[in-house]
């Protein structure tokens, strides 16, 4: 019997991936951004096949949606198939929740499965 050795760098751990359906935001949606007052509370949910826990997830303040300058953390809470995220910006500016970035911290905390969402940006005013 032969063994056939691997390159374990080049082996990546399949996670199941979880998507978020449904998404709401308590907040003007304008085109594909939600506008919210600075320090006003606001409550993001979506539905989840994920069991009854908790999730920390991080936000990320971008300029021109990309280049990110500052990161801040809501605990995100499931509750029977519903995941629900509240919190306000202390700090005006944009904002984004993106799969990519929570993922990371998922795979950081040794999660078995990653998220799966369209980005949702927060433009936070004055």
């Amino acid at each position: 019997m032969s063994v056939i050795k691997m390159d374990h760098e080049a082996v990546q751990e399949t996670k199941s991936q979880v998507r978020l359906t449904n998404i709401d935001v308590n907040a003007s949606l304008v085109g594909s951004v939600y506008w919210i007052e600075k320090n006003a509370p606001f409550v993001a949910t979506a539905d989840c096949l994920l069991p009854n826990g908790e999730l920390m997830v991080m936000f990320e303040q971008v300029i021109d949606s990309k280049t990110v300058v500052n990161d801040t953390r809501f605990k995100a809470v499931v509750v029977d198939g519903v995941i629900s995220i509240s919190g306000s910006f202390d700090t005006t500016g944009n904002w984004m929740l993106t799969a990519e970035r929570v993922n990371r911290g998922l795979d950081r905390i040794g999660a078995q499965f990653h998220l799966s969402f369209d980005p949702i940006e927060f433009d936070v005013y004055a």
